[in-house]
């Protein structure tokens, strides 16, 4: 498994095409192989408040012989395979309470196809956690290339799966969060201006905002990126984790994209760890979350 980086700029490349259909652009695009450290152990945490419904579950009952549901074994959690995105849900769970939701993007649209995508990390992160987690189905880096249009029909498509998955289920929708690695963290930053104050948090794992697909005095015909009062009174918290040895998502991250999140009045937090391109080890996601959680916004 490989991930191909799609180029911005001339100075700047991001993640891109993985599939047949771009095979004609990877010439002159970098290779990375992003790594997942699968043997850290979890801190103990108690179960966040929030419950699902048995009649939940029914709603979201398998459509077609291509969907499913299972149980795994190590978490005990119940995992939902939708046409649209894999859905985790946490046990133990109280009807009556709501929880909060991981939205999680894939760069190959294969949100739990292998150790890179992700959820690789969080159907284990989010049942410790006690959160639900909808990995979609729907976003494939090779859409970049393809345009703002096609992305932000992309991105439509998602937010209409999403809304319908949510009245399903005991979502706080106050206590949305947007994730993804690589082309995913991008589409997940795509996702988040394109629809302001429906997330409450963003975290970030090297990747980039793709600021090219909104207007500015060389795209004015694109959809202007939202201003602080179009996220009404969204929880606005956003993480950044990112490698020393990824120089160029780590600068992009630290030097760009926090800033432009703290000039929208968005609370940040930025976090290293070692390793390059790849997914930050389990201890830097539970050290995330545990600052997200102590912000006040987020009580």
């Amino acid at each position: 498994m490989r991930f191909f980086t799609w180029v911005q700029s001339s100075r700047r490349r991001s993640p891109g095409a993985s599939r047949e259909a771009a095979s004609d652009r990877r010439r002159a695009i970098r290779r990375v192989r992003p790594t997942l450290d699968p043997g850290a152990a979890f801190e103990p945490r108690a179960l966040l408040s929030a419950a699902i419904a048995p009649s939940a579950i029914g709603s979201l009952a398998p459509t077609s012989p291509a969907a499913g549901s299972s149980l795994d074994s190590a978490t005990h959690a119940t995992i939902l395979q939708q046409r649209a995105a894999t859905i985790v849900l946490p046990p133990g769970l109280e009807p009556g309470r709501t929880y909060p939701l991981v939205v999680a993007f894939s760069y190959d649209g294969q949100p739990d196809g292998n150790q890179y995508t992700p959820l690789a990390l969080w159907k284990t992160l989010g049942p410790k956690l006690g959160w639900i987690v909808y990995a979609s189905k729907e976003y494939d880096n090779t859409e970049f290339f393809q345009g703002p249009a096609v992305i932000r029909d992309v991105a439509q498509s998602i937010k209409a799966h999403l809304d319908a998955a949510i009245a399903s289920l005991p979502v706080d929708p106050s206590r949305i969060i947007l994730t993804g690695l690589s082309g995913g963290a991008n589409f997940a930053e795509f996702f988040n201006l394109t629809y302001p104050g429906f997330a409450a948090a963003v975290i970030e794992n090297s990747g980039e905002i793709p600021f090219q697909f909104f207007g500015k005095p060389t795209n004015a015909h694109l959809e202007p990126p939202p201003d602080p009062q179009s996220f009404g009174d969204s929880r606005r918290i956003a993480v950044f984790l990112a490698s020393p040895t990824d120089p160029l998502f780590y600068g992009l991250a630290l030097h760009r994209d926090l800033p432009y999140y703290r000039s929208l009045g968005w609370q940040t937090r930025f976090l290293s760890f070692p390793g390059g391109h790849r997914f930050a080890p389990i201890p830097v996601y539970l050290k995330a979350i545990d600052w997200l959680e102590s912000r006040p916004s987020w009580q």
